[in-house]
């Protein structure tokens, strides 16, 4: 029985076949790398979204949150859980400041139906990853930033601007709305949150 091919042939077919798969693999691995900033801010919302936390509780800011964010942004959540402590021991009938509400998202009182991950702006060792949120029904729709420290390993978000636009919601950066809210309570700590990595 005659061969199907001719050893030249196949020996031309061999080679093509090879040469194809170098080209594969090189075009597999000249891939670009994932983007450190938009994984940070990809890994913390669907921290949120899995605890989906309502104000400042301790039982909401351990593992994995300290490898999620700065060191300052923590520090300053565990002062507002504090505030939370204080204001029930000293006046009982009012309501703690930090006991609820989504203080990470746009909304206060409402969860985002989706959200996408838009431009990232880079300076220096900070990276600001904007965020765009949707909710039901498509008539809300904002954009918050999300600042990233891209020198801590792993990068961690030191700050949100929430830029929340209707009557319920958060603008401004989380920081400094947390120390200013924190002056009425002292004793909570804030003073020694800084911004140290």
């Amino acid at each position: 029985m005659r061969p199907l091919l001719s050893p030249r042939l196949a020996a031309c077919l061999a080679f093509t076949l090879g040469f194809q798969a170098v080209l594969a693999h090189g075009h597999a691995s000249s891939a670009p790398p994932p983007d450190p900033a938009r994984q940070a801010v990809r890994a913390f919302l669907a921290w949120e979204e899995k605890v989906r936390p309502s104000g400042a509780r301790d039982a909401d800011l351990g593992e994995p949150l300290p490898q999620l964010v700065s060191a300052e942004l923590l520090c300053l959540l565990r002062a507002a859980s504090a505030a939370n402590d204080l204001s029930r021991r000293t006046a009982p009938g009012d309501k703690p400041p930090f006991v609820e509400g989504h203080l990470f998202l746009p909304s206060a009182w409402e969860r985002p139906a989706g959200w996408a991950l838009g431009s990232v702006k880079r300076r220096a060792d900070e990276a600001r990853v904007q965020v765009r949120f949707r909710y039901a029904g498509g008539a809300q729709r904002f954009t918050s930033t999300y600042f990233v420290d891209t020198a801590s390993r792993p990068p961690r978000i030191t700050d949100i601007d929430r830029g929340g636009t209707c009557d319920f919601c958060q603008s401004g950066r989380l920081t400094t709305a947390l120390r200013e809210a924190l002056k009425d309570f002292p004793a909570a700590g804030a003073g020694a949150c800084t911004t140290a990595r």
